[in-house]
């Protein structure tokens, strides 16, 4: 599955979208298996680091829950 994404950075942008709204799923499995996917492509794409550190505080929220200071 990850050769595909050595293609393109179109393909690794969709991934990244596609990933971020199964994070917002009320299904823990789903949620899981998402950040297993984003954890992977984290270490093998440049572009995806860049897309997760621009939107890192959106993913902390949808992995960890908003916390309340």
């Amino acid at each position: 599955m990850f050769e595909y994404f050595r293609h393109s950075d179109d393909f690794v942008r969709h991934a990244f979208y596609l990933l971020m709204t199964r994070l917002e799923k009320d299904h823990a499995e789903v949620r899981l298996s998402a950040f297993q996917i984003a954890r992977e492509l984290f270490v093998r794409s440049h572009c995806f680091r860049d897309l997760l550190l621009s939107n890192f505080e959106q993913f902390l929220e949808l992995v960890l829950g908003k916390f309340t200071v």
